[in-house]
């Protein structure tokens, strides 16, 4: 894969007590929440008044919705070492709530992601604290993990496979 001028993402898929890792890869998208405020950047100030996210949080949400590009690299994580999907970000923020419940949490901060590579029985494996903890979306500047990344080999039918479609969220009233 070319990395070659392209920033680089880890992006969580959950905690070890919410995994939504197959959720992502099922759908082509990484999430990020809370998305219960509405699109960003209207949240803001809800975040910070009614659910009194500290700036962190909201720094957070503001790189996965601004800062993330089209066409940038994303690894989906599980915790400090296991990578479960690689792939290039597709189009810009999109706010869903499709995704307003994942195992309790809401989560309906989305961008798309064309997935290149997925684990199949296990994750990639890192030494731990290869990955960073903390913060939903982070870039990564790990020479072992980009080195693993420039070797996986990229075809032309996954680099064009559609993505795929979100079903249609319908609410109660």
């Amino acid at each position: 894969m070319d990395i070659v001028g392209k920033t680089i993402w880890q992006v969580a898929a959950g905690d070890t007590n919410r995994n939504f890792v197959d959720l992502c890869l099922k759908w082509d998208v990484i999430l990020n929440g809370p998305g219960s405020a509405g699109p960003w950047p209207d949240c803001i100030e809800s975040l910070r008044k009614e659910l009194k996210l500290s700036e962190k949080k909201i720094d957070d949400l503001r790189r996965f919705c601004e800062v993330i590009k089209d066409g940038d690299i994303v690894l989906l994580r599980l915790g400090t070492a296991d990578i479960f999907g690689v792939g290039l970000v597709v189009g810009q923020y999109e706010w869903k709530d499709e995704f307003s419940d994942v195992d309790g949490w809401d989560l309906q901060h989305v961008r798309r992601v064309r997935w290149l590579w997925k684990y199949e029985k296990n994750s990639k494996k890192f030494d731990p604290y290869t990955l960073k903890f903390g913060d939903t979306a982070q870039t990564i500047d790990s020479d072992e993990i980009k080195k693993w990344i420039s070797q996986i080999v990229v075809d032309d039918e996954a680099l064009n496979k559609p993505l795929a479609q979100i079903p249609i969220y319908e609410s109660d009233s």
